[in-house]
């Protein structure tokens, strides 16, 4: 039985250095648009990779689909999990369904990617969930209200809420870095 475990062991290993390895930052990266701890970052890529490694072969690839949109996709199902459990996404109702008339275009293109990762890292966990599902992801209001269990109403007001105060962190910095 110690044998059999030891060559398990062995063979995750292997599995882990030849094919997750390079993996690491880009986990990081899909991890840290939905969760704002370094410390709950830390868990989802750590998660991500037992639950590729645990699912390694149901993997299969097909045209169109690849290693790391399979990685990514079990990335964003861990770190929405996180969210879930910890409760951060319960109080997605508190800032009700409706959207202001604002139209933010504050110009986002000249700011750099790392300080827009930043803006979107810093809004509240909700609606970094929802910029993320629906910005990033491409999911529906609909398909965001099943997955975090929250009303389509409050998917598009969070959605919103998130452009807007994207806007005004854009705003702000292109002000800072104009001085």
């Amino acid at each position: 039985m110690i044998i059999l475990y030891t060559r398990i062991s062995t063979f995750v290993l292997l599995l882990y250095r030849m094919d997750f390895e390079p993996h690491i930052a880009f986990v990081s990266t899909i991890c840290q648009r939905y969760l704002s701890s370094d410390a709950d970052v830390e868990d989802a890529v750590q998660d991500t990779f037992v639950q590729a490694a645990s699912s390694f072969g149901r993997f299969r690839h097909r045209e169109g689909a690849s290693f790391r949109a399979w990685l990514a996709k079990i990335a964003v199902t861990v770190s929405v999990r996180i969210l879930r459990k910890k409760g951060k996404l319960s109080a997605m109702e508190a800032l009700g369904n409706e959207p202001s008339d604002q139209d933010p275009a504050p110009d986002y293109l000249s700011v750099p990617p790392d300080a827009l990762h930043g803006m979107i890292r810093s809004l509240p966990d909700g609606c970094r969930a929802v910029v993320n599902l629906h910005a990033f992801e491409g999911k529906t209001h609909k398909e965001i209200s099943a997955l975090l269990g929250i009303s389509e109403g409050t998917s598009a007001s969070q959605y919103h809420h998130a452009k807007m105060l994207l806007a005004k962190m854009i705003t702000d910095y292109l002000w800072r870095t104009e001085r």
